[in-house]
């Protein structure tokens, strides 16, 4: 019994980090494909906040 719970900690743990992983690394290509668009509407939207 310890083993199967040992066995299926380890796989939920790496499908956890993996799904996580995936996330993070399309949220990145979805901001690099807008090519800087969002950053220019976030801007847009709070102009009191100046980033140099």
């Amino acid at each position: 019994m310890k083993k199967w719970l040992e066995t299926s900690f380890i796989i939920s743990l790496v499908l956890f980090l993996l799904a996580g992983s995936l996330l993070v690394i399309g949220q990145i290509a979805g901001i690099l494909m807008q090519n800087g668009e969002l950053i220019k509407k976030v801007m847009r939207f709070s102009p009191s906040q100046h980033f140099c």
